[in-house]
């Protein structure tokens, strides 16, 4: 028993456009456009140099240091928190604020 045409025909156009699709697809997903953005824009990387794998926060801001090409290899998260020692300021309260709360009317505003 053959399958009639038309089921045929549906068939052979089901897979190509499927065919065509998957093209498409292959296509848009190799193309680049723009730049990145972030800080690191316009870097090329160190090349053939040796990668720096840091352990430590002084490891990694002396190899962060410094204008030969490297490539440094970071293979855990470092935690910066209290490594630039602190200081505890008085901050600044803008005017808007203090007349809001020299109006007395519980609207305190938020300091700087």
């Amino acid at each position: 028993m053959l399958p009639d045409t038309r089921r045929v025909t549906v068939l052979l156009s089901l897979i190509c456009a499927l065919a065509l699709a998957q093209t498409c697809f292959t296509c848009s997903a190799s193309v680049v456009n723009g730049t990145p953005p972030g800080f690191a824009v316009g870097t090329t990387g160190g090349g053939n140099t040796k990668p720096v794998y840091p352990t430590t926060i002084k490891e990694l801001a002396a190899a962060l240091s410094g204008n030969e090409p490297r490539v440094i290899v970071l293979k855990q998260e470092f935690r910066f928190v209290n490594t630039e020692g602190s200081k505890t300021e008085k901050g600044c309260r803008p005017k808007n604020n203090i007349d809001c709360i020299a109006k007395k009317n519980g609207v305190m505003g938020q300091d700087a």
